[in-house]
């Protein structure tokens, strides 16, 4: 499913932030996100955070009704370089909870932008199916202006 979004992001100096974000989903409908994030533990070499968001999911799909998803995890970094994070998600509609063990490498770093590849499993359980563990890996690039 392709997707396009627009979203506003606002973090202070001291790793905590929030965000919003609007999302189109082709064959699906839209969906608008609120989350916030914190920092637990920082010093020079280690960092630990949470994270946790909320979800409404509109559906243009005949007679499905909007619903919610909620969810949230927790970030190790070591370095600014190298990390790991477990993540949780619940969709009581679906009935379906999601759950992500990843790990996570800084593949570039500057001043104003960032390079991150991440690999690690993720899995879905619900009453009709589950997934089991399956590959994931992901490649991210940010910007802060």
């Amino acid at each position: 499913m392709a997707s396009k979004g627009i979203g506003l992001a606002f973090d202070n100096a001291n790793g905590h932030g929030v965000s919003v974000m609007k999302e189109t989903i082709q064959g699906f409908g839209s969906k608008l996100t609120g989350a916030g994030h914190a920092t637990l533990f920082n010093n020079d070499k280690h960092n630990i955070g949470a994270n946790a968001f909320v979800s409404k999911n509109m559906p243009n799909i005949p007679n499905v009704p909007n619903f919610n998803t909620v969810g949230g995890g927790l970030d190790y970094t070591y370095n600014n370089k190298i990390g790991a994070s477990l993540g949780m998600a619940n969709t009581p509609f679906l009935q379906r909870k999601d759950y992500s063990a990843m790990g996570n490498l800084n593949v570039f770093r500057s001043p104003t932008s960032t390079v991150d590849f991440s690999a690690g499993f993720k899995k879905f359980d619900s009453p009709f199916v589950s997934s089991g563990w399956k590959p994931n890996f992901g490649l991210t690039f940010g910007r802060s202006f």
